[in-house]
């Protein structure tokens, strides 16, 4: 999400304790019931459900943990109550238990097989103009049993985007996908009678706002995308989504632990930040939607199965790379340039800077370990796929996305992911050392030369002063004695021709989205974007299971897990883990959160 993370990522995690089924991304046939949800959304915008959940009494406890979510979802805009819980007989006895959760005892007695419990949650949007959107958890993991959903809405409500497919849309019916248990909320879009929203198609685009000013904004950014086909071919060698949808809306409500300048969300969803949009050029929110687009065009390759995987620097690290990628596209003169990359909200280091940076570790997770901003964990990213591009190609990309799809999730270690990840771009590449996947270049002779295709040029003291003025002078109305403030002085070498890179996108908002997120922590855990064929075993004992979710922005509790650092990689990777929101208690925990897709 600028996306994200974080995150891309953005789901919340829901696990059963069978091994297998953490280590195998691919779900599993049950003759049991399965997992329904059933959604009614009123006229007031609030949703109650009824979700209907198997539970194994002959290999579970009686008691389970339920979360009340705050900032779901890859947008992280929705809000959960728990307004009840009941088994097969009774409404339950529902016990605060803090920091959101509720616990209860089913009342079955143990060893009478598969029965189901009754979940009763009311759903709050944040997001309720100019369009009005929505995002429905998914039990997963060990509760995942082939789900089934059925969203009613208000008659004169018109659907504008839908993930997953619906086989119908009034009401909506969703067959979830199983190609993988690790399960990403369900998204829906609405256009309201309401909402008094301006919609308006140009192109691919269809952009919401609601007032005049946005709109007409967002109409200019949108049309100044004609080269994204030919950009796209040319760098991931995918297609660009046929339809995406852009709304502007208000993000300070979308807690992913900063303000968001924009969103992304499966299937074709962005949201720009009316703050952003109001105050940035047409050209940086050029970037920005390139590199939210980016978010959503990875997310529909269906990485890892589409589970929720736990690698933000891979989502994050695609849509730096194009963002950069674009900078002569979308930054047409070289002041433009200079002041993206030196005062702006550019992705791109100097050469001097990634020397710098690179006697830090690499930050995998986005979650501060590596003792610097998250912005420089963007940029790092960044280079590592543009060096990745330079050596691989079009067609090295092609067969990235390609062997990533079939690659198994861990979601029991928070590096296992990024390994595999790393391991697939030694191999196209033909390399052995994970540093030189990791840290192009480092240390060698000629370094800022070899790296020019990865940082911004050194641009001349001149060029930099006439610059910082021109920042000074446009933040004035911010800061009134900006303009008594002298630049500082910049000894710099002359700028060499050799850059083709150079960042346009904006600062992160995760989960980072999203990838995701997300996409619990990635992650995505905010970019952060999202889905192998059902394996049929025996049926999975449901208690929690740690892990990490790239894909969501609410924290679940969770038992800690000592993650292995990444082998044969310069730095260790922090320890992450993510949990399922239902559980037995008795369970040590810590409450985290990260989002993918988020910039």
């Amino acid at each position: 999400m600028r996306t994200f993370t974080r995150i891309i990522l953005s789901a919340v995690i829901f696990f059963g304790a069978f091994y297998a089924s953490c280590v195998f991304a691919a779900p599993i046939s049950f003759e049991v019931p399965r997992q329904t949800v059933s959604v009614t959304i009123g006229s007031d915008f609030i949703a109650q459900g009824k979700w209907t959940l198997p539970i194994n009494t002959n290999t579970d406890g009686d008691n389970y943990w339920f979360k009340e979510f705050k900032n779901f979802g890859s947008t992280g805009t929705l809000s959960y109550k728990l307004t009840g819980i009941a088994n097969d007989a009774k409404n339950l006895s529902m016990h605060q238990e803090g920091n959101d959760w509720m616990s209860i005892l089913t009342g079955y007695p143990s060893g009478v097989g598969i029965k189901k419990l009754f979940v009763d949650y009311k759903v709050t949007p944040l997001i309720t103009k100019p369009l009005a959107l929505y995002e429905f958890w998914v039990a997963d993991g060990g509760y995942f049993f082939s789900p089934g959903l059925t969203i009613n809405y208000p008659k004169d409500w018109k659907v504008v985007s839908v993930w997953p497919k619906a086989a119908s849309v009034n009401p909506i019916s969703i067959e979830y996908p199983t190609d993988t248990s690790y399960a990403r909320p369900v998204l829906v879009l609405f256009s309201t009678p309401s909402s008094g929203a301006l919609v308006k198609e140009v192109g691919r685009f269809t952009i919401a706002a609601d007032s005049i000013e946005f709109l007409s904004k967002l109409e200019q950014v949108v049309s100044k995308l004609t080269f994204l086909d030919e950009l796209y071919k040319t760098t991931l060698g995918l297609p660009v989504p046929s339809h995406i949808t852009v709304i502007a809306h208000d993000l300070v409500g979308a807690n992913v632990g900063y303000e968001a300048e924009a969103l992304a969300a499966r299937p074709d969803v962005v949201i720009l930040n009316e703050e952003f949009l109001r105050k940035r050029s047409i050209a940086e929110l050029e970037s920005i939607l390139v590199h939210e687009i980016v978010h959503i065009t990875e997310l529909e390759q269906n990485l890892f199965f589409g589970a929720t995987f736990i690698a933000p620097w891979l989502h994050e690290g695609l849509a730096v790379f194009v963002e950069n990628y674009a900078q002569s596209l979308i930054f047409q003169d070289e002041e433009s340039r200079v002041r993206q990359n030196l005062v702006g909200f550019g992705h791109l280091f100097s050469a001097k800077q990634l020397k710098q940076k690179y006697t830090k570790n690499f930050d995998f997770l986005f979650d501060g370990s590596g003792y610097y901003s998250v912005t420089a964990a963007y940029k790092h990213a960044g280079v590592v796929m543009r060096n990745f591009f330079d050596r691989a190609g079009v067609k090295g990309m092609v067969s990235l996305f390609a062997k990533l799809k079939s690659a198994s999730s861990s979601q029991l270690c928070a590096s296992c992911d990024s390994d595999k990840i790393v391991e697939i771009m030694k191999s196209i590449v033909g390399e052995t050392d994970d540093n030189k996947i990791l840290f192009p270049f480092r240390g060698e002779p000629d370094f800022e030369s070899k790296v020019a295709k990865l940082t911004y040029p050194e641009y001349s003291q001149s060029v930099a002063e006439k610059v910082f003025q021109s920042h000074l002078k446009s933040i004035n109305s911010y800061f009134p004695l900006a303009n008594k403030v002298t630049p500082p002085s910049v000894t710099v070498a002359t700028t060499s021709a050799s850059t083709v890179a150079s960042s346009t996108a904006a600062v992160p908002k995760s989960v980072p989205k999203p990838v995701v997120k997300p996409l619990p922590k990635p992650v995505s855990k905010p970019v952060s974007k999202s889905p192998v064929k059902s394996v049929s075993k025996p049926l999975p004992k449901l208690v929690p299971k740690p892990l990490v979710s790239p894909a969501t922005t609410t924290p679940v509790k969770k038992a800690p897990v000592p993650a292995p650092a990444l082998k044969n990689k310069s730095v260790p990777v922090a320890t992450s883990t993510k949990q399922s929101t239902i559980k037995p208690t008795k369970v040590s925990t810590t409450t985290t959160a990260t989002k993918s897709l988020v910039r």
